[in-house]
């Protein structure tokens, strides 16, 4: 599968979880499985044909590893979920698209977060899903091109 096509693939799988995500604020475990097979997948094409090395990969798993601890040791007010879809993210995106698309969809997220507060929407304890500014985020590199 030749790569726009792998990103395409991996949007729209992160369309489903962002709608997952936005109507349920969680998403489901079985989800998160059919992107681990998927990413593991794209990870041994990529290993089999060479050009990925480890620390390529460390730096591609940077971003979910720094999720899945701000979940540890925020009692899961950022959530695993979040984390796990980072990592699966980065067994599959080039280090530029990831890093790029983590730090849009932070940036996004702030904004949200500083639109509820201001409008007096939301609090320091409202739940927002990550997710949908993820994809919106991927969507956005994605068309924008990266590198």
């Amino acid at each position: 599968m030749r790569g726009k096509m792998r990103e395409a693939l991996l949007v729209c799988y992160l369309g489903a979880g962002a709608i997952m995500d936005g109507r349920r604020k969680m998403v489901r475990v079985s989800y998160l499985w059919i992107g681990t097979v998927l990413a593991l997948g794209f990870l041994w094409k990529e290993l089999s044909y060479g050009g990925l090395e480890v620390k390529e990969l460390a730096v591609r798993l940077l971003p979910g590893i720094v999720f899945l601890l701000c979940s540890r040791f925020t009692r899961e007010k950022v959530g695993y979920g979040d984390g796990m879809i980072l990592l699966i993210l980065g067994l599959c995106f080039p280090a530029a698209f990831l890093w790029q698309t983590w730090i849009t969809a932070v940036f996004l997220i702030t904004l949200w977060a500083g639109f509820l507060l201001c409008t007096k929407k939301g609090n320091r304890n409202t739940r927002i899903p990550f997710l949908p500014f993820l994809w919106l985020a991927a969507i956005m590199i994605w068309g924008f091109g990266y590198g």
